[in-house]
């Protein structure tokens, strides 16, 4: 090949090796023809490029410079196909974010891997009890994200665990009761469905779900549609006052049963009352049993050694 400088007219001579590529397929342009100690390594290397946050320029400078590295065009294709296992959709509303395409569709692959690894389990007579988790958190001075995932609590240990939690959805806004409606109001619509019918196809077979649900105070108090932790009727499973709350004498069970205690059907019509509804102001946005609402034990054992350190430095 013969390269002729415009300004001089000086003519260079360059010789081009056309020697196949170590480590790419048998026609070196595709991924999926590479063989899977090849795939294995690529994939390791594209872990580490997002972990640490590289660029694609600079993995594609440093493949040209160092011998023996998979070219950044075969990463690029590796991570358009792990792409393609996930269908990612924008949230709705007003709000950046985003959510998986199909929430029973996600639900059935990992209850599929699940049955994969428990055969003992019995799809007539046993149920699959899914646990949907939020929780909101502020990133920096000006940005709020508020996540949504879920659980198979079957699965014991890894429901602590990152490994155990699926994201669904997540949109970047205030933890309030509007922002969570309009983002994730579609999600919920799917939910609800599932849980009236208790039933998903997987396998080709019905199989029985239940639903939960768990966050922080806050958060489920958003849900249920009441007011605050600081408001007169604070308690989400009963209609204590707060200026009660401090009487310990009575029986637990004196706050399970009527007429103190609360149900998702009553905070339905309360919540169209504009007095004496002991502090239900919106619609639930999931209909999930108030005996299956279970506040995360890491958030109430947090706010009770406040409490202690408090009282001790307090005394001291």
């Amino acid at each position: 090949m013969s390269k002729k400088l415009c300004d001089s007219g000086e003519v260079h001579h360059l010789k081009v090796s056309r020697q196949p590529q170590e480590n790419s397929s048998k026609d070196g342009s595709d991924y999926n023809n590479l063989n899977e100690d090849t795939k294995t390594k690529i994939e390791q290397i594209l872990f580490l490029l997002d972990k640490f946050c590289v660029g694609d320029s600079f993995y594609h400078e440093l493949s040209i410079t160092v011998n023996g590295l998979p070219r950044s065009y075969l990463v690029k294709q590796c991570r358009d196909d792990l792409n393609k296992l996930c269908h990612i959709d924008p949230s709705q509303g007003k709000y950046t974010g985003a959510k998986v395409s199909s929430i029973a569709a996600l639900f059935e692959q990992h209850i599929k891997d699940f049955l994969n690894q428990n055969d003992a389990f019995d799809t007539v007579n046993d149920t699959i009890q899914i646990k949907i988790n939020g929780d909101g958190a502020r990133m920096t001075r000006n940005s709020n994200f508020i996540l949504l995932s879920f659980s198979i609590l079957q699965t014991v240990e890894s429901v602590m665990s990152a490994k155990g939690n699926r994201t669904i959805a997540i949109v970047n806004g205030s933890e309030s009761y509007d922002t969570i409606k309009e983002a994730f109001g579609g999600i919920f619509h799917e939910i609800n469905t599932m849980i009236s019918t208790r039933k998903l196809m997987v396998n080709n077979q019905e199989v029985n779900i239940d639903f939960y649900l768990g966050g922080d105070y806050k958060f489920l108090l958003l849900l249920l549609g009441l007011k605050g932790a600081t408001s007169n009727y604070a308690c989400a499973w009963c209609k204590v006052h707060n200026k009660d709350r401090w009487n310990i004498e009575d029986h637990f069970s004196k706050y399970n049963k009527s007429p103190l205690s609360r149900s998702l059907k009553e905070i339905c019509e309360m919540c169209t009352k504009s007095k004496d509804n002991y502090c239900c102001d919106r619609k639930p946005l999931l209909n999930i049993e108030l005996d299956h609402i279970v506040v995360d034990e890491l958030h109430l054992m947090l706010r009770v050694t406040d409490v202690l350190t408090e009282n001790i430095i307090t005394k001291s």
